[in-house]
């Protein structure tokens, strides 16, 4: 019985742990996929500006208008004003996008936490039934092996009762142990 066992433990459980493992891996590896690399972050957040603050757009007004009075200095100066406007905006951007990307990606963790979490309260689960599963076998392996034994052992009897009955030397035994008494 105890190879029994151990040969279900060996097989079974064995079967079990090994496909439970194989699983989480899949599952963490999937999730490595998902989560973007910093590669992935630094290149969407020096993505450029698609559109231009209102405060560009009138400044490149007033560039415009001061070219075309002759005032060249003091439309290098707001050409200069533009591209700090312009570098503000683009740092402004890129922390946005950063941020929405940093949100993105604990988000994306919580929800792989969570599914590992659920994953082994599923394993763990599993684990029990298996457990529990191989309990109730073994149970009844051994309600048949006794049933079995008590129906051989009691066969056994009755057969040998049967032979020592119908024996003929029991028979001559008996017959002379009545001629003896008499």
């Amino acid at each position: 019985m105890k190879k029994l066992v151990q040969k279900w433990d060996e097989e079974k459980l064995a079967d079990y742990r090994e496909d439970a493992t194989n699983q989480m891996f899949e599952l963490k590896k999937r999730h490595k996929n998902e989560i973007p690399t910093k590669d992935q972050i630094e290149q969407r957040s020096k993505s450029t500006l698609k559109h231009c603050s209102a405060q560009i757009s009138e400044l490149r007004r007033k560039q415009e208008s001061l070219i075309q009075f002759g005032k060249y200095r003091e439309a290098k100066k707001l050409s200069r004003m533009i591209n700090k406007v312009r570098a503000q905006d683009t740092e402004r951007n890129k922390n946005a996008v950063l941020e929405k990307l940093n949100l993105k990606v604990l988000d994306i963790q919580r929800k792989h936490s969570k599914e590992i979490a659920a994953m082994e309260m599923k394993t763990k689960r599993d684990w029990i039934v298996l457990l529990r599963q191989r309990k109730k076998d073994f149970d009844v392996i051994k309600k048949w092996y006794k049933n079995s034994k008590h129906d051989i052992t009691q066969k056994y009897s009755q057969s040998w009762q049967k032979l020592e009955f119908y024996s003929p030397i029991v028979r001559m035994n008996k017959k002379n142990n009545i001629s003896n008494f008499t």
